[in-house]
């Protein structure tokens, strides 16, 4: 699986994003939406999103909402609502900005199986069940699904494989 290290991320497709470095420098704490602004906005998508210039939604919440419903009924919920919220984002902004879940605990939570596809341990009281993530909200398109790593830092090469967050360009 590649590993993104630009910030085209930042403007562009759907990221899962747990590092707080990297949302500090993207947004300040104010311009953070909720699911639930996530979906008013849904409803009449605004012109100019809350961060990056305009350029970026960021939303919280997206884990509280996996580990509220039943396993059954989270990889329900990732398939059909919140799917449809990504590609109705998606269509409005033709693919010119970007839409970030902020799931801080997301390197825990989130698992690239063997297959190449990603799980999601859920949460208390379902500690020992996973769902299959990637299925539910990718519908198959795992295999387009980036890494993001850290930025290199003045411009040489990458060192480690410190990992920020998920990256699809586009959900279809």
């Amino acid at each position: 699986m590649d590993i993104l290290r630009d910030a085209s991320w930042q403007r562009s497709g759907m990221t899962i994003l747990w590092d707080g470095g990297s949302l500090g420098n993207l947004v300040q704490v104010k311009d953070v939406v909720s699911m639930r602004q996530l979906v008013q906005f849904s409803q009449a998508w605004p012109e100019d999103l809350p961060a990056n210039s305009g350029n970026t939604l960021v939303v919280a919440g997206l884990d509280a909402c996996l580990d509220l419903l039943d396993p059954a009924d989270a990889e329900e919920w990732l398939a059909r609502p919140l799917r449809q919220w990504i590609l109705s984002f998606q269509e409005h902004y033709q693919l010119q900005a970007g839409l970030v879940f902020y799931v801080p605990d997301g390197h825990t939570r989130l698992r690239q199986e063997t297959t190449g596809g990603f799980s999601w341990k859920c949460g208390p009281p379902h500690t020992s069940t996973e769902i299959d993530f990637g299925r539910a909200l990718w519908s198959g398109a795992e295999e387009d699904v980036s890494w993001l790593g850290k930025p290199a830092v003045g411009g040489g090469p990458a060192v480690g494989h410190d990992t920020i967050g998920l990256f699809l360009r586009r959900l279809s």
